[in-house]
């Protein structure tokens, strides 16, 4: 089952935080969660949207860690270069 648009709105808008929070341990991946405004979902598919987003989230973190390597190298860079003029 896919989401609907309203459902992935929703999903979107509460964030993983909160959607994690409603998932019940030990309930198997056809299991149907309630508690959603746009109605029930299938736990497989919200633990599935849940791995998107956590995907998404490491994708972001690795690019702020080159951008954040590359900073630093050039600064360390242009003041060695400053520096041994």
């Amino acid at each position: 089952m896919t989401f609907t648009p309203d459902q992935r709105k929703e999903l979107e808008a509460l964030g993983p935080e909160n959607v994690r929070t409603r998932l019940i341990p030990g309930t198997g991946p056809a299991a149907s969660v309630g508690g959603f405004e746009t109605g029930n979902m299938d736990r497989g598919d919200i633990e599935d949207w849940l791995g998107e987003k956590h995907a998404s989230k490491v994708q972001f973190d690795r690019v702020v860690l080159l951008a954040a390597i590359i900073a630093a190298v050039t600064g360390v860079l242009t003041f060695a270069h400053d520096y041994f003029k």
